[in-house]
């Protein structure tokens, strides 16, 4: 058995599983990603209406994602959570798309209040 710290790099931009080995110089793996910039609703809101909303989000990226996305300026969030901006052939920049129809927000300095 490995453990996860002993094998992890002492400076690393992405922690990935690895999901097949394809030949000798070429590795697939899963990553979490979040998007960059926005702030969607909590599916464990404070609200019936941020909790719906949530699920409209969420229906809505898995209607839109497709199997390969571009990811793009890559870097942690200020949670440690790995965040880039997404790109779909549907939808383009898929922040902005969920911006454009609502089910989104742009990130500032204050939390955003679904409830309000």
């Amino acid at each position: 058995m490995i453990l996860l710290a002993a094998t992890r790099p002492a400076t690393a931009d992405v922690i990935a599983r690895v999901a097949e080995v394809v030949d000798g110089r070429t590795v697939k793996v899963e990553v979490t990603v979040r998007l960059r910039d926005i702030e969607i609703p909590n599916p464990d809101g404070a609200c019936a209406y941020e909790q719906a909303l949530a699920e409209s989000v969420k229906r809505e990226v898995q209607r839109v994602i497709g199997r390969k996305v571009a990811l793009g300026k890559i870097e942690a969030d200020a949670y440690g959570h790995l965040a880039a901006r997404i790109v779909t052939r549907e939808t383009g920049d898929l922040g902005g798309h969920l911006l454009a129809e609502g089910l989104a927000k742009e990130k500032g300095n204050d939390p955003v209040k679904w409830c309000e």
